[in-house]
């Protein structure tokens, strides 16, 4: 559902490491994924950075309810930023409890 872009996640839950998303994303979104791929390869990333860019994308798309391929410029801004944010609380939270 959220990979689909039906469920908007919080950032937060990604931010704790919701792990399989990406390759979730790739099995939802194949034919996006493939031409995703294809295209990073000729531009000359390896296959495994690829890998984490695509998983990369996928998280932002999820945060901004949407599927990967629906991402606008402003979309993903605001949804990576509200990412990064998440991310940095959790750092911040984690940090306190040590």
């Amino acid at each position: 559902m959220i990979t689909a872009g039906y469920v908007q996640a919080r950032p937060e839950f990604f931010a704790r490491g919701y792990q399989r998303l990406g390759q979730v994303a790739a099995w939802v979104h194949g034919d996006f994924h493939r031409r995703f791929m294809q295209i990073a390869a000729s531009i000359g990333f390896t296959p495994k950075v690829a890998e984490l860019q695509w998983w990369a994308v996928a998280k932002v798309a999820a945060v901004a309810g949407v599927p990967p391929d629906k991402l606008t410029r402003t979309k993903f801004d605001a949804a990576s930023r509200a990412l990064l944010d998440a991310v940095q609380r959790c750092v911040r939270v984690q940090a306190r409890s040590r």
